[in-house]
């Protein structure tokens, strides 16, 4: 006879006050934003879409996009150390 072994994807609950956040400090010039595409259709538009709504309440210098040849492809170690070198937050997203 077969043995089925099912795992239970819960955890403990976590008492979200007693996080303690990193502090921030100002952003004078603003957030460098990188959104990355991961190549599934309307992925892209979805991301220039938050893009544009995050403009509105975070003061952000710049948003740029990179593309993933396929969703399928992680990105690679050098371009994972370019994005976070040149960004202070990054997106990424799916589409279909």
């Amino acid at each position: 006879m077969a043995t089925i072994t099912v795992y239970e994807p819960t955890g403990p609950t976590i008492d979200l006050g007693a996080l303690k956040y990193a502090t921030r400090g100002e952003l004078e010039d603003g957030l460098d934003v990188t959104l990355v595409n991961n190549g599934k259709p309307r992925a892209k538009e979805l991301l220039q879409f938050l893009g544009e709504e995050l403009k509105k309440d975070l003061p952000i210098r710049s948003v740029d996009v990179f593309s993933k040849t396929s969703a399928g492809k992680p990105l690679t170690g050098d371009e994972a150390k370019v994005i976070a070198a040149r960004s202070h937050l990054v997106i990424t997203g799916v589409g279909d």
